[in-house]
């Protein structure tokens, strides 16, 4: 009878330890946390965040600027451990850690501060040769310092406007070069109370003086007979505009080699070349060359070209060869062309009766009677501009016997 007591003791024991561990693996499966949303500074720091959970979990990130020491975690671990990088920007910037199991999940809202930002954009500025007051666009979310370090002898750093801002500036004035050589300036651009190796470094450069210089004659003399190139002194750094008066015959010079046939003058040349044309009228021209420096209304050179008229007289090769060794002593008419651009029709006269010279459409007619005299006969046939510009054309005409 004792034996089975013991025997009913034993399973009911059992049985009691049975109901006990179902009543543990019954435990629900969850992850939890009091913290929701974590700021940090923008140096780099080691952070940690805690956990509930009552299974294995998982942590992952969404950002490269937070390291995870582990990611993978028992139900007896309750703290995430991870490390934020610096916030080189001076904007705040944000991320997520998310806590997980297989009851859920968690997620911590991570905002970083932004850290102190120097930046300016743009690194290499030209200053023209007048200098003046220069704008230099940064940003900045601390106290600045700015230090020329070379070229304050015309470089001066005067303040920083806009702090605060979206768009704060520098303010420097550029003193005017009147060097004929370029110079630098060095500008170093830091967060003030750091040391020279994390400043930004800014380069200036300044042009020399500018030249727009002429050094030679501006009037000019061109005879109007012939085509010539002349060339004007004229020494400039800078860029020009060029206006010529009398396009139709002035013109920049070209090189005659086809494969080089490029304009001479450009705005870092010493010398401007150009060619006058030949004057085909009767009376003198004036043109004038223009040079008148890039950006300006009133600063400019100007040349005039003052060309000789051409009064042109000349009679056909076509009638003066056929005279050239005598003529028959027939009776003979004679049509002479003439090219002239006088402003009067040109006269022409025979020295002889015998022969006598008569105005016609395209020139003049020429008759000669015929020879009886028995022996051979000259004369002197003139033609002539009657304003007496242009150079009288004398032929000698023999007639034979």
């Amino acid at each position: 009878m004792k034996h089975l007591f013991l025997s009913a003791m034993v399973v009911l024991m059992s049985a009691f330890a049975v109901v006990s561990c179902k009543d543990d693996d019954a435990v629900a499966p969850s992850i939890s946390s009091e913290t929701n949303a974590v700021t940090y500074v923008a140096a780099r720091s080691v952070q940690t965040l805690y956990v509930t959970a009552t299974v294995d979990w998982a942590a992952v990130t969404n950002a490269s600027w937070i390291h995870l020491t582990k990611e993978s975690f028992g139900a007896n671990e309750n703290r995430v451990v991870f490390i934020v990088d610096e916030n080189p920007s001076k904007d705040a910037r944000t991320a997520i850690i998310t806590v997980s199991c297989s009851g859920g999940s968690h997620v911590f809202n991570i905002t970083q501060e932004g850290g102190h930002a120097v930046d300016v954009p743009t690194k290499s500025f030209n200053v023209i040769s007048d200098g003046g007051t220069l704008k230099i666009t940064m940003s900045a979310n601390t106290a600045v310092e700015v230090k020329v370090t070379e070229g304050s002898n015309w470089l001066e750093f005067k303040d920083i406007k806009g702090m605060g801002t979206q768009f704060p500036y520098m303010i420097f004035e550029a003193a005017a070069n009147d060097t004929e050589d370029e110079r630098t300036a060095t500008v170093l651009v830091k967060e003030e109370g750091t040391s020279d190796d994390k400043a930004i470094t800014l380069t200036m450069t300044q042009k020399e003086k500018d030249l727009f210089v002429p050094e030679g004659d501006t009037e000019f003399s061109v005879e109007g007979s012939e085509e010539k190139v002349i060339t004007l002194d004229f020494t400039t750094n800078v860029s020009y505009l060029e206006n010529i008066s009398a396009p139709s015959w002035i013109t920049p010079y070209v090189e005659p080699n086809p494969e080089e046939a490029t304009k001479t003058n450009s705005a870092v040349k010493g010398q401007l070349k150009y060619t006058i044309l030949k004057n085909a009228e009767y009376e003198e021209r004036v043109g004038t060359i223009t040079i008148v420096k890039y950006g300006t209304e009133t600063e400019m050179v100007k040349y005039t070209i003052r060309q000789s008229g051409n009064p042109i007289l000349t009679i056909d090769p076509t009638f003066i060869s056929s005279i050239a060794n005598g003529i028959t002593a027939e009776n003979k008419v004679f049509n002479i062309k003439v090219t002239q651009n006088l402003p009067e029709y040109p006269t022409a006269t025979s020295s002889a009766d015998w022969a006598v010279i008569t105005e016609s459409v395209d020139g003049f007619t020429l008759t000669v009677d015929q020879n009886d005299s028995g022996a051979d006969r000259t004369a002197t046939l003139t033609f002539s501009d009657p304003s007496g510009k242009a150079t009288p054309v004398e032929l000698s005409l023999k007639q034979k016997k």
